[in-house]
């Protein structure tokens, strides 16, 4: 990728805690943003994408980065930041991976 401004960063959850009867505990995991690498964050509200219920929907953000990055896949969530202030952050709604080019293209 010839132009890296922005760093991805993807969240992470440590498992909840759990009751005495091994049931998960809603909203008592630590949430953290691991750095997974530079990318190219761009504004985009001009392309359309149907997802798998058939629903519309507009993404605001399309980010670029290595192929090597392509453990984010759709339903995570993410953020780039530009320096130390948040470009963009939201749910991952599209992940394409490119063979033969070696980058991979998200929209959040």
């Amino acid at each position: 990728m010839f132009s890296g401004l922005h760093i991805l960063e993807k969240q992470a959850i440590t498992s909840p805690s759990k009751d005495e009867f091994g049931r998960e505990i809603p909203d008592t995991g630590e949430v953290s943003w691991v750095k997974v690498g530079c990318c190219r964050c761009d504004d985009d509200t001009t392309s359309k994408f149907e997802d798998a219920n058939g629903q519309l929907y507009i993404p605001a953000y399309h980010i670029v980065c290595d192929n090597k990055y392509v453990t984010i896949k759709a339903g995570d969530k993410i953020r780039c930041l530009n320096g130390d202030a948040i470009k963009c952050e939201g749910e991952v709604r599209r992940v394409k991976k490119l063979n033969f080019l070696n980058y991979s293209e998200i929209w959040v």
